[in-house]
């Protein structure tokens, strides 16, 4: 599995290359990490054997450094800054292994899987700036914002501008239900009838999409917020609420990498491309390759947000569907005129 990332600062650029190799049931480990500058490489290599250390390469030269191997959760090798010999990192790598650093460590991200909500909380604490992939600091954040001095309450009112239209509900303000402990719950009300309910009582829908509003108004200018399936147990018209919701996001300074098998929030991003030329837009698509691979391609949108290379079979049941019924109506129609 490889990644190539660009790095940009006004005119300038540098492009970063990390591969990685599958050692289940572990998680993937970092096995080759390169970044090009001009006509400048620094590149870490593994050294012989499949389980040997690293080396460190400075525009193909090794370099003896004081650590020989790094953990995959110390995702940028620190060695770099801790090499010895003639062979040194130069200001401008060291310049924008600083940037990719800062930019990676900016990261929020909520995966597929969203833990459920429970009926009660403890509050834990300010919630760790780490990514919450399975929406487990979502109530600390919750409540954090609305027991905190100053400016109380902020996150909460941004998080029902988007419930509302979601799901036709907002959130009241977290209530401590011990007096002997930091125990709360977490209550919607229902817009229309303006009954209340527990979080864990409201459905499936809102306990999926709670975390990847909270996370996405959490991650801050300048930064990039992943998301996986955002669509989870949302029906059409909500999943159409939260593609504007990511929409905005990416208006409003973030940079947005969402993960979907969603036709509504295709449908809706392709809108979006028409209302506001400025948006920036990439769409890419996967499928099968050979025996065991995986091909990427870009989906190309022409001047009316119109997919150029559609690819053969995506997404095309729905139409397939429609059509279906369309002809049973007919087939309808003209039997009932005989």
């Amino acid at each position: 599995m490889q990644f190539d990332i660009r790095v940009s600062s006004l005119r300038e650029f540098a492009d970063f290359h990390l591969a990685f190799t599958s050692d289940e049931p572990r998680p993937p480990r970092l096995s080759n990490f390169r970044i090009d500058i001009k006509n400048s490489r620094v590149e870490v290599r593994r050294g012989r054997g499949s389980g040997g250390s690293f080396e460190l390469w400075i525009n193909n030269s090794k370099v003896t450094v004081t650590q020989h191997s790094f953990s995959m959760s110390r995702l940028l090798p620190s060695f770099f800054m801790r090499a010895v010999g003639k062979f040194r990192p130069t200001a401008e790598a060291s310049f924008w292994i600083t940037r990719l650093r800062r930019a990676l460590g900016g990261i929020r991200a909520i995966g597929p899987y969203r833990r459920p909500p429970v009926r009660r909380y403890e509050f834990q604490g300010k919630p760790p700036a780490s990514p919450d992939l399975f929406g487990e600091y979502v109530a600390d954040s919750l409540i954090d914002d609305e027991t905190r001095r100053g400016r109380k309450g902020e996150l909460l009112s941004e998080v029902n501008r988007w419930l509302g239209p979601l799901a036709h509900i907002h959130a009241l303000p977290v209530r401590r239900i011990s007096s002997a402990g930091r125990i709360y719950e977490i209550r919607f009300r229902d817009s229309q009838t303006g009954h209340w309910a527990n979080l864990a009582d409201v459905g499936s829908g809102i306990g999926q999409a709670l975390p990847i509003i909270v996370e996405g108004l959490r991650s801050e200018h300048g930064n990039i917020f992943l998301v996986q399936e955002p669509e989870t147990h949302l029906h059409p018209d909500a999943q159409l609420a939260m593609a504007d919701f990511l929409i905005w996001l990416s208006t409003h300074g973030r940079t947005v990498v969402v993960e979907t098998h969603s036709e509504n929030i295709l449908i809706r991003m392709r809108k979006a491309l028409l209302e506001n030329k400025a948006l920036k837009v990439g769409v890419l698509y996967t499928e099968k390759h050979g025996k065991s691979g995986t091909k990427v391609s870009a989906l190309e949108m022409d001047s009316l947000a119109q997919p150029e290379n559609w690819p053969k079979g995506f997404m095309e049941e729905s139409n397939i569907a429609r059509l279906e019924l369309m002809e049973a109506m007919v087939r309808v129609v003209e039997g009932s005129n005989k």
